[in-house]
């Protein structure tokens, strides 16, 4: 049975509005770090320190995590480019799919700095969203780094930028 690992690092936009002059720091009196991630305000640890429920830092093991957006683990938020970069756990066979609804949140998905990362041997690997799907160019059966059976001999990591109308 085949299988493969992706790993997919989603970067949103938020529709708030920041000016040049926005404050790089937490709100008074809340936590400005998690682990290595600065939490800048409009997002917050809590929900005192957030401008709202979509903005709220979950950070009780040292790791930050959006809870409003399935959870998804912060991996850096960048208030100048209005972006946030999350990561979203490894998916492994086809029974195993992953998905994020940002229909009524205050946040879309990048069309151009999204990042998927593919693990694995022969294997196609599918992007969509409501019907428009797209195929990322990773659909070679075999590669020189797969034994004849088509499993990693080797750690295969594959890595591609993409842009996306999703």
């Amino acid at each position: 049975m085949k299988s493969f690992q992706a790993y997919h690092i989603l970067i949103f936009l938020s529709l708030i509005v920041t000016s040049v002059a926005s404050p790089r720091y937490a709100k008074r009196g809340c936590k400005d770090k998690c682990g290595n991630v600065r939490i800048p305000y409009p997002f917050g640890i809590g929900a005192k320190c957030s401008i709202n429920k979509w903005y709220i830092v979950d950070c009780t093991s040292s790791t930050p995590y959006l809870p409003a957006v399935n959870h998804l683990e912060v991996l850096g938020i960048d208030l100048e480019n209005q972006t946030v970069t999350l990561n979203m756990p490894r998916v492994s066979e086809c029974s195993q799919t992953k998905s994020v609804d940002l229909a009524r949140s205050p946040f879309l998905f990048s069309k151009s700095q999204n990042k998927f990362v593919y693990e694995g041997c022969g294997n196609a690997v599918m992007m969509g969203d409501h019907g428009k799907t797209s195929v990322v160019n990773l659909i070679s059966t075999r590669s020189a780094l797969c034994d004849d059976a088509g499993e990693s001999a080797h750690h295969l990591f594959v890595e591609c930028q993409i842009t996306a109308d999703l």
